[in-house]
């Protein structure tokens, strides 16, 4: 959606050309290197032409990853370096999660708190968020079971792993904007 489609209500929240309500997201350069990041790192993957910097560690130990090298549907290199993707992708989203909730706890306060629309509309947008990330999630270990693809198992495992990131970050200010703002005037 291109931001001609979009309008800044005088409250100061953004909405589609179809009035929903646009709820802060992991947006500006690290959410977005984020999202390219979890998109194509399931073909950085599969390429198999480079060598993890670091040993997979921990992570390696996961079901997926002792599935994925069990049924050698992966080279013991290919999880190595899904789970180093894996790591730099959960730092990407620390980094886009403190800048996030930053910019977005400083835009209100005591004089000027949240807008009530972001408040009503902006939970179930949460748990939309969330859903998509653990669906993401589980149908990367069905897509494991049923399917020799994995390109689709990487795929939804790390497009997941970010939704779901995106979802606890929303979910975070939202607690925070709630307890700071919004509970005294239950």
């Amino acid at each position: 959606m291109s931001d001609s489609e979009d309008t800044k209500s005088p409250d100061g929240l953004e909405y589609t050309k179809d009035g929903i309500l646009k709820s802060p997201q992991l947006d500006g350069p690290w959410g977005s290197f984020g999202l390219a990041f979890a998109f194509f790192s399931p073909f950085v993957v599969l390429w198999d032409k480079w060598k993890s910097p670091f040993p997979a560690g921990l992570l390696k130990t996961t079901t997926l990853f002792q599935i994925a090298l069990k049924q050698h549907f992966l080279s013991e290199n290919q999880v190595d370096n899904a789970v180093f993707l894996f790591t730099c992708l959960l730092l990407i989203i620390v980094c886009a999660f403190l800048l996030f909730f930053k910019k977005n706890a400083a835009k209100y306060s005591s004089q000027s708190p949240p807008p009530t629309p972001l408040r009503e509309l902006w939970p179930k947008q949460i748990r939309l968020t969330i859903l998509f990330g653990v669906s993401g999630l589980i149908g990367a270990l069905i897509a494991l079971a049923v399917s020799r693809s994995m390109f689709i198992v990487l795929f939804l495992f790390y497009l997941g792993i970010y939704f779901f990131a995106d979802g606890l970050a929303r979910g975070s200010l939202y607690v925070y904007f709630y307890f700071k703002y919004w509970r005294s005037s239950d």
